[in-house]
Order: structure tokens, then sequence, then C-alpha cells
């Protein structure tokens, strides 16, 4: 059994340790908050709770609360998918149809057990298809819900293996295949073969939303000065959530990577194994784990977010190391926090450079001095064409800002010429601009070094009232089953759709508007000139059709 003190000491926390620990979650007190564990060398190092589980009752949170971790949940279906193909029951390259007869076949080609776990499918993610067709998630939700708008979808995003996007109708259709193959739901699978052989005694799978969760934390969000429940207790479908647990019993699931008990010898290696895209791409996404570094040293993880929880898991391996955050509220940033628990363990190993975010975030000291007519000349709206969406650049007060929404907004301060770093957010975020071959004006975003997304300034389309009253009118999705209506108000297009509050259409280019809520929509004309439809992107769906009533 493990200590149910709050710091378990064996070997002993460094008094230190636990002050710096402390100090990250000081406001935390009376509020929803999150219990930390960090696992060290076959020990649970470290392990505490902050903040209120229960804001009702002023219930305090312990490292014996029980967390919804969201999809940090992803890893334990697929490690039931790896113990049945272990056993014959199914092949990771089994198109899903063998399984799953209902799910239409796709013109852009067939996809595999591996393409869902690999987030390769192409397939649209259900949970916005639900969002976007007025589906509140707090009303009662059944496993039949997401399969019935997923058999009603035409197209893929993409052809199967040629892009990765996260998508969750990959991990639902998993814990659908589980039932079918074994004869078990997913949560009774997962308990007999995973959670009873690690010890995970106070961890399942949320299948009945009529069981009575003993320590459960309740999740919230924040709205002006109030917290707000935001907890979906009517959702009750495993697959690519679900799960429930809490720090002592997942340090458990965190000694198996080190000492295996379940399946046979390749069950590591297979849950670990990066997918691979048709180009030969390599991605860094294997079995719902994430392969990844921090500060030169190497790292498995994955983050979870479903309601008003959010979850982080850090791993290195190589330093015999290990974070879990578990958190029950919604603006927690659980990764970032991980990270700073990471620090203070293995600081002597890190080879960072000077925290100069810190410094942009506390001061208005510039990298360095450029003028508002030298700012000014970076000001403009610029579009991604592969994700498509815009941001807008413009300068107030002699400082540059990114512009995602009324609500959204960062500003830039210029460490060079032509390259800004963002404040005000916890990534390490530069942009760059540019003027390419055709003398276009670019924008380059890279996110903590990743892989960079570039922009292209244009100029936002102007229409008369007349106009835009051609594009007003009701517009019907036979892939939702619902209908959006475009009105004009006060001169502006506006959407109305079901189950959301109206919201304005921003036009960006020719015959193309973005909606802050919903994503980009572009209309059609037919050869008069006359507007017929209009297709959606957003976010994890794309080109969901519209026609015009």
């Amino acid at each position: 059994m493990l200590d149910n003190k709050n710091v378990i000491q064996k070997p002993p926390v460094n008094q230190k340790f636990e002050l710096e620990i402390d100090s990250l979650f000081s406001d935390y007190k009376k509020t929803p908050g999150c219990a930390v564990g960090v696992y060290s060398k076959g020990e649970i190092l470290f392990s505490k709770g902050y903040g209120i589980a229960n804001l009702d009752y002023d219930i305090e949170i312990s490292p014996k609360t029980v967390f919804d971790i969201g999809s940090v949940s992803k890893q334990f279906t697929a490690a039931c998918i790896v113990l049945l193909e272990s056993e014959g029951k199914l092949a990771l390259d089994d198109i899903i149809q063998k399984h799953l007869p209902e799910i239409p076949k796709y013109a852009e080609g067939d996809i595999t057990i591996r393409h869902l776990l690999h987030h390769t499918s192409g397939l649209r993610d259900y949970l916005t298809l639900m969002w976007l067709s007025g589906k509140d998630f707090n009303d009662v939700f059944k496993e039949n819900y997401a399969l019935d708008i997923l058999k009603k979808q035409k197209s893929l995003n993409f052809k199967p293996g040629a892009e990765h996007l996260y998508s969750n109708s990959g991990y639902l259709l998993l814990a659908i295949i589980i039932r079918r193959v074994s004869g078990e739901s997913i949560g009774e699978f997962a308990h007999k073969r995973i959670f009873k052989p690690l010890g995970m005694t106070n961890t399942f799978i949320y299948e009945d939303s009529a069981k009575v969760v003993k320590n459960r934390a309740i999740g919230y969000e924040k709205k002006g000065d109030e917290f707000l429940r935001e907890h979906h207790f009517d959702f009750a479908v495993g697959g690519d959530g679900q799960v429930y647990s809490t720090i002592e019993d997942f340090f458990r699931w965190n000694e198996n990577f080190k000492s295996n008990k379940l399946g046979n010898n390749k069950f590591l290696e297979k849950m670990l194994t990066k997918g691979v895209l048709n180009n030969g791409d390599l991605l860094n996404y294997a079995l719902g784990l994430v392969h990844g570094e921090y500060n030169n040293l190497y790292t498995i993880c994955h983050g979870g977010s479903w309601g008003g929880f959010r979850s982080f898991y850090l791993q290195f391996p190589d330093e015999d190391l290990s974070i879990i955050i578990m958190s029950n509220y919604a603006h927690m940033n659980t990764g970032h926090i991980a990270n700073q628990v990471a620090d203070i363990f293995i600081k002597d190993k890190l080879k960072r450079e000077e925290k100069f975010e810190k410094k942009l975030k506390s001061s208005p000291i510039k990298g360095i001095e450029l003028s508002a007519k030298q700012l000014q000349k970076y000001c403009a709206f610029y579009w991604n064409k592969e994700e498509e969406y815009s941001r807008k650049i413009y300068l107030k007060n002699d400082t540059l800002f990114y512009y995602r929404s009324d609500s959204s907004e960062s500003p830039l301060f210029p460490i060079a010429k032509d390259e800004f770093k963002m404040a005000e957010v916890d990534d390490d975020l530069r942009v760059k601009f540019t003027v390419n071959d055709a003398g276009q004006q670019m924008m380059t975003l890279i996110i903590n070094s990743g892989t960079p997304s570039e922009f292209t300034a244009y100029t936002p389309s102007s229409y008369t009232d007349i106009e835009l009253k051609r594009f007003a009118g009701a517009y019907f999705s036979e892939e939702l089953n619902v209908s959006y209506l475009f009105k004009l108000i006060d001169n502006k297009l506006m959407l109305s759709p079901v189950g959301h509050e109206i919201s304005p259409m921003i036009p960006i280019m020719e015959n193309t508007f973005a909606n802050d809520d919903f994503g980009v929509f572009v209309f059609k004309r037919n050869s008069k000139g006359e507007i017929t439809e209009c297709e959606l992107k957003a976010g994890r769906v794309s080109n969901i059709k519209f026609t015009k009533q």
C-alpha cells in the first residue's frame, strides 16, 4: 500500500524542493487546483494536492483525489489494442470495416486500426462534429450518437496516412473494436487486463453516469470573478477519454514502463512505436504517447483536456523521472507546470539559455528598439493557406500586437529587425516577417522551435449591404443534420447556428469569411453568380458542406 501522507519521503524530498514546488501553486488555495506526483527510482518522490476538489463543500485536493484525466486516457485504450493484437484477435493493419461495418468506405482510401492509433486516419473529429451540430455535452451522451454522426460523413479530412491530425474519433472507434473483439466493454477489459494486474485500485473508465465516485474532483472554469462547474456527468463513453485516476495509482502505470507486467515482451516496444506517414515521414506520436524533448532531454508525454479538467503526464526515461499533473481547473496549463516541476528536479542537467521570456512577461524592456514607423510596415492581415485561418498584426501605443480575436491578443517585442518574441504566453513563440520572391509580405510563426507556419499578407474583402445580403439565408448540412442561419444585422453578416450564440462573420478574401467560434466559411456560386452553398473548416473538421435552402 502507498503511504497516505501528502508527501511520501522515500527517498526524502529536500525541503527546498518542496518549497519550490509549493511556490508554483501559491495562488491555488480556495480555488480549484491540482494534484502533483513526482516519480523516481521506483518511488513516489513527491505527492501533494493544491486547491479545492469540490467548491460546494470546500473539500481539499489530496493525492487520493480522483480526477478525469482527459486524453491522457488514450494510452490505456492503445494498450488494450496492443494486448488484443498480441493474442491474435486483431491486426493493426486490419481495415476498420472488418470490425466496424457501419462506417462507410471513403473515396480517399482505406482506414486501418494503425491509422486510428496514430491519428492519421483522416476521420473528422466526432466531438467537433457534435459541437457543430448543436449538441450540448451536458446532455446524456451515448456511443451510438457519435457513431450516427460519423456514419453521415461523406468524406475525410485527408487521405489515410497522408497527414497527422489529432482526432478523437479514432480512439472512440478503437473502444468499440475492443468490445466487439473481446466481448467486454473497454472499461471491463481495461480493469481485468491493466488496472487490476497493476494494482490500480482507484482507476477506472467512466462508462456509467450513475456511478458513485468516492473522492471525485469536480471540474470548474472561471468567468469573470466567479467559478462555475464545468463537469460533464452524463458523458460516459470510453476510448478517447473518461479514465479516472489518482496520482498514487498512476505511479503503478508509470512503473510498468520500466518493468512490464502486461502482455508479452513486445508490449512496451509497440506502445512506443512511432507512426509513419505514406511518404515515409516519421511522426513523434506513438500509441497514445508522444515522443519529445525538453531542454535537450528526451521525453515521453501526453496531455488531456475535457470539461473543467486538465492533465499532463511527462516522463524523462533517461533520468528515471516522471511528473503527473491532474487538475480540476480549465484554465490551468498543466503541460507548462509539469515542465516547471521538472526544472526543480533536473536543473543540474538542463542546458538552458537565459529565460528571456520571463523578462518579457514582467517588463516592457525590448530586445532592440524599433520606431513606430519601422513597426508599422508589418501591420497587415495575414492568411495561413494550409490551415485556413487569419491573424492580424497591428500597432498600439508603439507596440506591435498579434490579434486572434477581441478576447485574445498578445504583444510582440522585437529581438531583431524583423523578428519578434510573443509575450504573455507560456510557449516560446517567435514571429518573423519577410518578403517572398513575388514581393508579398510574409509572416512566419514558430512555436517552441517546431515546424514553421507560413502566412501571406492580404487585403480583406469589402462588401456593401446589398452584397452581404446575398450571403444571407438558411444553409443545411446533411452531414451534421443541422441548419445554420446567416443574417444581416447592423451592416454585418452574422451567424446564428442551432445551440450556439449569434456571432459576427469577418470578411477575409473573396467569398471567404472567418468566425471566431466556428472557423472559416467559403461560399460558392453557380454560373449565374448566385450563392448556392458553403463549406466550413473548423480545426479538426474540414470541408463540411452546407446547401443554401
